[in-house]
């Protein structure tokens, strides 16, 4: 029988540094997982039909397509939001926190007026529009290889994706219904969480909630088979001591004699 299966690979180089950054601060790592796979996790999608999600994270993007909640296919694109900011740093020759702020508050509706302002969003149009070409050729070559399961939905997720009217503009560009994920579903949120103003930063949130979900799931069966191996452990016990017992009779008989 015929079985498929992703395989997920990694520069070794920078997966030590960041797990040698996190020990040095005293922690330690149970497990590592991918991010496109917790994404899948928190976001399963219907049990019918085949979905995409992409998170736009600072510097790379993550398109995951799924059927029926089943992971097929993942490309990470080398481009995210942190791009796009600095190329309006440098177009306006502001610092990146203001220009963090230029872009989200100028999204893709259009309508500047002054030079500056159009010189802003040509510079952010561009960048997108190389980050969506990116997507759209992800699509094309999953179509091209699987076209019985074309993709039917979009969930766009990821701080990178704080941008207005980028569902609709990816809806047209993808001819896919797109709309914005809700990390905070499988959760309840208390209220005093909910006044924080947490719900601010969701999409940035997806990915470490994903992953989280993760933990939970594999601390289950780890909990029952500890327990199993302790109910295990108590008739094994029981029936050593009391091999040990017979033994020791038997030897006892035979000095006897």
């Amino acid at each position: 029988m015929q079985q498929e299966g992703l395989l997920v690979a990694t520069v070794r180089s920078s997966l030590e540094g960041t797990v040698n950054a996190i020990e040095r601060s005293g922690r330690s790592i149970d497990a590592i997982d991918f991010a496109g796979f917790s994404l899948l996790r928190l976001m399963p999608g219907p049990q019918r039909g085949t979905q995409a999600i992409i998170n736009i994270g600072a510097s790379s993007t993550t398109v995951v397509i799924s059927t029926a909640g089943t992971p097929q296919f993942v490309r990470i694109v080398a481009s995210g939001g942190d791009d796009i900011t600095r190329s309006i740093e440098r177009a306006l020759g502001v610092g990146f926190v203001e220009a963090e702020k230029d872009k989200i508050a100028r999204g893709l509706q259009g309508g500047a007026a002054t030079p500056r302002d159009i010189d802003a969003e040509t510079v952010l149009r561009e960048n997108v529009a190389g980050l969506i070409d990116s997507i759209r050729n992800t699509f094309s070559f999953w179509a091209t290889a699987h076209p019985h399961a074309p993709v039917s939905s979009v969930v766009l997720t990821g701080g990178g994706s704080r941008l207005g009217g980028l569902t609709l503009v990816l809806s047209r560009a993808l001819d896919v219904p797109t709309i914005y994920g809700n990390p905070f579903a499988p959760f309840e949120v208390s209220p005093k969480l909910r006044d924080s103003g947490i719900d601010q930063w969701a999409l940035e949130l997806a990915a470490p909630l994903g992953l989280a979900i993760g933990a939970k799931t594999a601390s289950k069966p780890g909990r029952k088979a500890a327990r199993a191996a302790k109910t295990a452990e108590r008739p094994a016990a029981k029936t050593s001591a009391k091999a040990e017992r017979k033994a020791a009779a038997l030897s006892a008989k035979g000095a006897r004699k």
